[in-house]
């Protein structure tokens, strides 16, 4: 019994290990395959992660797997139809997606843009040195 948790154990530590290497390998290949797609780095890059998280739940079937990379491209296949299809049906139903850009606007818009209130502060520090600078009437 001892012996059978620590084979178990070591077969575990095999496929992480294994799993790993295929992580590293095929991580950038990935990434630029969703990319090229059409997603963002962002979405990319958790596309990649959820990938890597339920190949994480197969684990156990990590060293049956003759072809690991051929196997986790074939789950990033699918997870960009997922994608494709669930922004097909998001743009069917008249959801919307905002972008960074006009969130930025948006905030800028309202005056909540901290940069704005430090410009603010600074320009009316220099114009009070400035006053102070002038000589008394």
């Amino acid at each position: 019994m001892n012996s059978m948790k620590l084979n178990r154990a070591q077969a575990e530590h095999v496929s992480q290990k294994h799993l790993a290497q295929a992580y590293t390998r095929e991580k950038p290949r990935l990434l630029a395959r969703l990319r090229a797609a059409g997603r963002t780095l962002e979405e990319a890059e958790d596309l990649v992660h959820d990938i890597y998280a339920e190949v994480m739940e197969h684990l156990p079937l990590v060293p049956e797997i003759r072809n690991l990379p051929a196997w986790i491209n074939a789950m990033g296949t699918r997870r960009m139809i997922d994608a494709w299809r669930h922004d097909r049906v998001r743009d069917g139903s008249g959801e919307t997606d905002v972008a960074e850009d006009t969130l930025r606007e948006i905030i800028a818009g309202v005056g909540l843009d901290p940069q704005d209130g430090f410009v603010r502060e600074s320009l009316m520090d220099a114009l009070n040195d400035a006053l102070h600078a002038l000589p008394a009437a």
